[in-house]
């Protein structure tokens, strides 16, 4: 039962199975490039976990020494929770939502995966590891190569999901195939990595995405620096000199000279111009950062682990909707540093530093005083290179898997963990074996009810949107009316998703009833969850007033609709997704004078914004005053109204015919 071979391969083969994590994707679950990922990922470290404990049950050698990183991690680890604890939403903080799969639980797996890695790993077990790693990328890179080449795609996702994230994956490829070509023995290998390298470089181009190409040149620059001091051939420091100086002179280029013929036809280059005006996403993104810092502010110690959304929720600016309502909602500031700081405050934020500090200070050392310098200034350029991106991304499963398979490599390579029996008192040994159970108590809830209750709850919810959409309405409900005590661990998020699903539905009369208790029922779950979690949470309210505008078709819902609008409106009463709703709330209520005024207070809320002059145009078209309402109209189109749809065109083509009898 307890084989020490048997069950070193079988985690060994569990932690190999993560690698293919890139390449997961359910289409049967919401969020299928992201949620499949994770509880992949999760999946199998809880089955490795699990035969780990059974391991150092009867084998204590293989306990995990504290060296640096361990107790580094554990720290930031400690921190995070107890924070959490007392932030504004621990549920959330815990376990993060479908989208994201963020959270305390989260990033549990990957310490451990990390940690495993370190412990279990030897010197032939990470070449297996880091040739299957790039065996899988170049899959990885394919599936990308394709879409660009057969579909067309102008800035390619892969079996990733999402642009950002390829270029970020294509920018851990690219330095991991330098590092394994130091490593292999084989020449066809070595050669192959250099390729690896170069079609990694090519991904990130195709990606388009400005953050892992400037992490990239940072981190060549870093590589050029070291070495050019330590080589001493001539030639070698000459060529250095000219790619740091060619790099230097494409990211100008691509800023100051973005009209240039040349600048133009290079992917990435050509959209480094935004940099210099802060155009595109990438003013809300100041604005963002402007938001993480005032939050820090109000809260120094944290608002708990992932909690971002909240924070931006309630320091939100109108000024955010200039650019779309994509932009009006972030739950990250695309820049983990500052989500780690409003997230787990200063002191989080300095253990999360200590981490690669320590690091940075250990391949240092090895840098002086190794004969493979050129093998640890590569490690250091990657390293350097994730610190910058982080500069500019959240985090995703993929990132996340390369970041920790680094981490755990560099700690292996830097710090020699020689295993051998540990001589332990039996108080010792005794106490370690209490611990091993709860542990082994707590993985296997991890797993079943923080995974696999998770996925299925996921399909679930997916099966009854699906289920609604095919009009199939009374199964639908009879699914989710069945299973709102059984959500699983991300029960809010499923929640809402009911409530989102049911909004758009199609019922009969026969429907009806079962339909009205149900939107009843998922009522009182949101009431529950604000009072439990988070009372500032704007999702929930915004779902719970959709709700009561549904419900209020079929009963008068006035109270409990002003009640929750004044709830809503405390946490901040910018947010035009709550403005917008409660101005329409009025006018179908045909309380039009509130209407009016309610609307001037969201053009004084920014009175750059197109949307409140059109709609204060529409309301004036309504009670016949033509010429105020054509007023409106123009202010709406000097701030850059466009028609985007027919509702909209028929009643200015009804204004401006109304005008043209007017001036007869």
């Amino acid at each position: 039962m307890f084989n020490k071979i048997k069950i070193l391969w079988i985690i060994k083969i569990l932690l190999l199975a993560t690698l293919i994590t890139p390449l997961i994707v359910d289409s049967s679950v919401i969020f299928p490039f992201i949620f499949t990922k994770v509880i992949y990922f999760r999946i199998l470290i809880d089955l490795a976990f699990i035969s780990y404990l059974i391991l150092i049950y009867k084998h204590k050698e293989y306990l995990s020494r504290l060296n640096f990183f361990v107790v580094s991690s554990f720290i930031f680890l400690l921190l995070a929770i107890i924070i959490s604890v007392f932030g504004v939403d621990w549920n959330f903080s815990f376990w993060g939502g479908h989208e994201r799969m963020e959270g305390v639980f989260n990033l549990m797996h990957y310490l451990i995966f990390a940690i495993l890695l370190i412990t279990i790993f030897t010197e032939k077990d990470w070449r297996i590891f880091l040739r299957t790693l790039l065996l899988i990328s170049l899959v990885v890179l394919f599936k990308g190569f394709y879409e660009v080449q057969s579909l067309g795609v102008a800035r390619v996702s892969g079996s990733l999901g999402n642009f950002i994230y390829f270029g970020e994956y294509s920018l851990f490829l690219f330095w991991l195939s330098l590092i394994f070509s130091f490593l292999t023995k084989i020449k066809w290998e070595r050669y192959g990595a250099y390729i690896l390298a170069l079609l990694a470089v090519i991904g990130i181009f195709i990606s388009g995405s400005r953050g892992p190409f400037l992490s990239l040149l940072v981190g060549l620059g870093i590589f050029a620096l070291i070495y050019f001091f330590i080589t001493k051939n001539r030639k070698i420091q000459l060529s250095l000199l000219a790619v740091t100086l060619v790099g230097i002179l494409l990211v100008l280029g691509g800023i100051f000279l973005p009209s240039n013929v040349l600048v133009r036809e290079i992917p990435i280059i050509n959209n480094l111009s935004d940099i210099q005006n802060l155009d595109n996403s990438l003013g809300n993104r100041v604005l963002v950062a402007q938001i993480a810092l005032e939050s820090f502010k109000e809260k120094p110690f944290g608002w708990g682990f992932n909690n971002f959304s909240t924070a931006f929720n309630i320091h939100y600016q109108a000024e955010f909707l200039r650019r779309g309502w994509g932009d009006t909602f972030f739950d990250s500031s695309h820049n983990y540093y500052l989500d780690i700081l409003v997230g787990v405050g200063i002191l989080g934020l300095i253990s999360f530093l200590c981490i690669f500090i320590l690091i940075i200070y250990k391949l240092i050392k090895k840098i002086k005083h190794s004969e493979y310098k050129i093998f640890f200034v590569l490690l250091l350029a990657l390293l350097i290179s994730i610190m910058t991106q982080l500069f500019f991304s959240f985090l995703h499963p993929s990132f996340y898997l390369c970041l920790f398979s680094f981490l755990a490599f560099v700690v292996y390579a830097i710090h020699d963990q020689k295993m051998g029996e540990q001589i332990l008192s039996k108080n010792k040994t005794y106490f370690i074996n209490i611990i091993a159970v709860v542990l082994m108590i707590f993985s296997l809830w991890a797993l079943f009810y923080g995974n696999i209750k998770a996925y299925s709850a996921n399909r679930l919810d997916d099966k009854i949107r699906i289920l609604i959409l095919q009009n199939n309405t009374e199964e639908a409900i009879l699914l989710a009316e069945n299973s709102l005590n059984s959500m699983g661990p991300m029960h809010r998020e499923i929640t809402r998703d009911y409530v989102q699903n049911l909004i758009g539905a199609t019922i009969t009369t026969k429907e009806k009833e079962a339909y009205i208790k149900l939107l009843k029922d998922l009522e009182i779950k949101i009431n529950q969850n604000l009072e439990k979690y988070n009372l500032n949470n704007t999702f929930d309210y915004l779902f719970l007033i959709r709700l009561n505008l549904i419900l209020n078709n079929f009963e008068d819902r006035t109270v409990e609709l002003e009640d929750i609008f004044t709830k809503a409106m405390a946490v901040n009463n910018q947010k035009q997704e709550l403005n917008f709703l409660y101005f329409n709330y009025l006018v179908q209520s045909e309380r039009i004078d509130e209407a009016k005024i309610f609307m001037e207070k969201i053009i004084n809320d920014d009175s750059e914004l197109y949307y409140g002059y059109w709609y204060l145009s529409k309301i004036y078209i309504y009670l016949g005053d033509i010429g105020i309402a054509y007023d409106y109209y123009q202010k709406a189109v000097d701030r850059g109204f466009v028609v985007d749809n027919s509702e909209d065109q028929d009643v200015i083509d009804f204004l401006l015919n109304k005008i043209d009898l007017m001036n007869e």
